[in-house]
């Protein structure tokens, strides 16, 4: 798991976010692990700041809904702290799960090292996603019946505006961590 990254694309209402936050709740119940985001889902860790997840090399989810808001390549004065947090989210051992409209919305950085991507799209009897495998370029199709029982564990706030959140790495707690002879 460690560094993978995972993008849930549709337009608005189409069920991206239903599908990422399925993933990560169901990482938490079978594996236990912990889930920061930038949405108030019951359960899970709010965070505004990628520097309030802990660094300790525990597995961990990191799921960030519409994440053009906050992560947009013109937030940062170089490429350097892209590269950082890609490669610290690999080193700390973070699934990175995140939605977007469209891939081109995304940082490209981020966009070419995205291993699984699903685009979801609904119409009235079920939500249609798509599956690629960026790295074996095979893509496979799921479809899921519109039901209660899909919709029964959407504990949060469908209506939220997910929070902004700070992409900027503390450099000296990553450097701290890498321990540089």
């Amino acid at each position: 798991m460690a560094g993978k990254i995972v993008g849930c694309y549709g337009y608005q209402r189409q069920g991206k976010t239903l599908l990422a936050v399925y993933i990560a709740l169901k990482l938490k119940e079978v594996f236990g692990l912990e889930v920061y985001t930038n949405m108030s889902i019951p359960g899970c860790v709010t965070v505004d700041s990628i520097n309030k997840i802990p660094f300790d090399y525990k597995p961990k989810v990191f799921l960030v809904d519409e994440i053009y808001f906050s992560l947009d390549s013109r937030n940062w004065k170089d490429n350097t702290s892209c590269s950082i947090f890609i490669n610290t989210i690999g080193k700390q051992n973070i699934l990175f799960l995140y939605t977007a409209i469209s891939p081109d919305m995304v940082e490209m950085r981020i966009r070419k090292q995205t291993e699984f991507m699903f685009f979801a799209k609904k119409n009235k009897d079920y939500i249609e996603y798509g599956l690629l495998d960026c790295y074996r370029n095979v893509m496979s199709t799921i479809y899921l019946p519109l039901s209660k029982e899909l919709f029964a564990f959407t504990t949060y706030d469908t209506t939220q505006v997910p929070y902004l959140v700070d992409f900027n790495i503390n450099f000296k707690k990553y450097f701290d961590l890498v321990k540089l002879n």
